[in-house]
This record gives structure tokens, C-alpha cells and sequence, in this order.
């Protein structure tokens, strides 16, 4: 039986589906099975990871804030100009950002058996046909996709 290998509890990132993500010697990112690693030390609970972050609330990586420096937005550490962008409600009563254009204004606060009955109709498709081809995707990946056809076809037409 192989040797584990030891890991230092404050250099594990996360314990995902059976493997241990961390922070190796050279400073990389790195992955390993949890049966083949041991923790030396005790790993922050939810509750500490909440502690330590001040105010009671999860941090994520890519958490949305403004700079204080710069006033800037990030998103996942990127810089995101959202002054070309109008803010919006979901059909599920979230926020959304669109860039205010009549295909986006048309499908905004749709559900996604509207966007798709929208989107046939404005392409002149079957929405079986586009369920087929889309419906693998995620729900924002579907509306975007169809939002983007049909921008493409209203330029097509002009």
C-alpha cells in the first residue's frame, strides 16, 4: 500500500466529490484523492470560514464588489464597465444586465418556453427544432443563444 501524502489543513483549498484540492510546496494548485492524503491539521469549518470573513456572510471567488480604489466593478477579479448595460429583472425576480436593444427588450421577463416560442416564431423554425439544438445548455446559455439568433436575423433581413 502506497504512502499518503501529508497535507498541511491550511493549505487545502477544498474537498470536492472524494478529492482534495490544494496548494502543493511550489505554490500550484493541485489535486489529489482524498484516500491517498492526510491532513495535519484541523480544517476551518463553515462556521470559521464565515467568522473570518467578517460579516456573517459566505465569501465566493468570484465575488461581485466595486474597487474602492479605482469605483470600478470586478467580477472573478476582472474589471466590468456595466454603464453600457440596463439593469433588469428576470422572470424569476432576479437581476440581470442587458445591452437595451430590441431583441433584448422583447425577450426581457420572458420565461424560457416564451423565449423559445418568441425565438421560433421570429426565425421561422419549429421550436422542437430549437429545443434540440439547445436544450443540452444551461438556462442562461439557452436565452443567450437564441437572443443572439435572433439578433442575427434581424440583421440578416436589414
Amino acid at each position: 500500500m502506497a504512502e499518503k501524502i501529508r497535507i498541511d489543513a491550511s493549505k487545502v483549498l477544498a474537498r470536492v466529490r472524494g478529492k482534495i484540492v490544494f496548494v502543493d510546496a511550489a505554490g500550484n494548485q493541485s489535486t489529489i484523492k482524498a484516500a491517498n492524503a492526510e491532513i495535519v491539521g484541523e480544517l476551518p469549518t463553515k462556521e470559521t470560514k464565515m467568522a473570518d470573513n467578517g460579516n456573517g456572510k459566505r465569501k465566493s471567488k468570484k465575488a461581485k464588489k466595486v474597487s474602492e480604489a479605482t469605483g470600478v466593478r470586478t467580477i472573478g477579479g476582472k474589471a466590468v464597465d456595466l454603464t453600457k448595460y440596463i439593469k433588469v429583472k428576470t422572470a424569476a425576480g432576479g437581476t440581470s444586465y442587458n445591452n437595451g436593444d430590441a431583441v433584448a427588450e422583447r425577450l426581457q421577463g420572458k420565461s424560457l418556453e416564451e423565449v423559445y416560442t418568441i425565438a421560433a416564431k421570429a426565425l421561422k423554425i419549429e421550436e422542437k427544432e430549437l429545443y434540440a439544438k439547445y436544450r443540452h445548455l444551461n438556462v442562461g446559455m439557452q436565452r443567450m443563444a437564441l437572443g443572439n439568433r435572433m439578433r442575427k436575423g434581424t440583421r440578416a433581413a436589414a
